[in-house]
Parts: C-alpha cells; sequence; structure tokens
C-alpha cells in the first residue's frame, strides 16, 4: 500500500519539521519549538483529522491524532508522535486510537496490517529529556542514538504487538539522524 495514492493523505502533505512545531510556551522552556529539522513532505495527520471529520461534518474538537505519517522504500509505516510539553500515556493512547480508526477507514484496511506493518514512534525534546526526565531514562535516550532496538515508554510498550509491529521512544535529535536515512 503506498500513502500517495489516497487522496486523502496526498493533499496533507506537510514538511515534517512543520508537524513537530509546538507553539505554546510549555510553562517558561520557550516560545516556538521544532522537534525536528527535516524539511522533507509527509503527512500531517492532524490536517487529515481535520479533513475526515469536517467530510463526515461532524466537530474535531474532542478528536485525537498524531502528528504525522510517512512510510519508507519498502512502503513499511511510521507515526509519529511529537511532544515537547508533559507526556500523557492515556492522552496518546487516545490519539493512536483515533489516527487508526481514520487510517483504517482511509485505508479500508483491520489492525493487522499497522501491526505487520507499522511502527509508532514517540519524539520527545532532548531538553525536556535533560531537565525532567529521571537518570536512567535520559541514559537510555542518549545511548540510542544509533541502536536498532526499540526503546517503548511511558506505558506505550503495550502497543507493540498489538497495534503496531514496533513502538519507539526517541529523543528529537536521534529521531532526526535516523529519519534522515529514511526519508
Amino acid at each position: 500500500m503506498k500513502l500517495n495514492n489516497y487522496t486523502e493523505f496526498k493533499m496533507c502533505q506537510a514538511p515534517l519539521k512543520d508537524t513537530s512545531i509546538d507553539d505554546s510556551d510549555n510553562k517558561g522552556m520557550g516560545g516556538t519549538v521544532f522537534l525536528s529539522q527535516i524539511t522533507k513532505n509527509v503527512v500531517g495527520f492532524d490536517r487529515v483529522k481535520e479533513n475526515y471529520t469536517k467530510k463526515l461534518s461532524i466537530s474535531c474538537k474532542n478528536i485525537c491524532s498524531v502528528d504525522a505519517l510517512f512510510q519508507n522504500k519498502d512502503n513499511y509505516l511510521f507515526f509519529v508522535e511529537f511532544k515537547n510539553g508533559e507526556i500523557n500515556p492515556t492522552q496518546i493512547k487516545h490519539k493512536v486510537r483515533d489516527t487508526l480508526l481514520i487510517f483504517n477507514s482511509i485505508t479500508n484496511n483491520q489492525i493487522d496490517y499497522t501491526r505487520t506493518n507499522a511502527k509508532f514512534i514517540l519524539v520527545v525534546n532532548d531538553e525536556r529529556i535533560e531537565k525532567q526526565d529521571s537518570k536512567k531514562k535520559k541514559a537510555m535516550y542518549m545511548a540510542r542514538k544509533t541502536t536498532k532496538k526499540d526503546f517503548a515508554d511511558y506505558g506505550l510498550e503495550n502497543m507493540r504487538g498489538y497495534l503496531f509491529d514496533k513502538v519507539d521512544c526517541l529523543g528529537a535529535s536521534a529521531f532526526d539522524k535516523w529519519v534522515a536515512t529514511i526519508l
């Protein structure tokens, strides 16, 4: 399956950098923050959600979505959520649930498709790791710059094998280094 075969995804292309923006103040951490500097186009899933709910004539107010969706040359899918502020696992799981409902509705797939052909990645701000996370978590994030082993944290590991093939949490700089090799 190719994302560009679906009008709903093709018309929501945006630079990955733009899907990673956080323009809230986040308790004194600064103004606008981009968690990715990659300018290649991906699917901006917030826009997919907005168009999808508009088409159904329903409000998107209580419907959540992850920030980005892209695929590599082997058509393996990557669903990405960027978090600069507080990390709320329940909120992330709601975003994933709503995203997969929309994705499967558009593509006419079942959940077993993403269970075998997709990875979920939570990308967190490196500065937040430095300032807020425990020493153990910080060491794990920083040590993963080139490792291929998934590191699911924040209670997200139960999505592996249930909703996605793989689940990973990466710091923003490690994510950019990795994604630059596949996009």
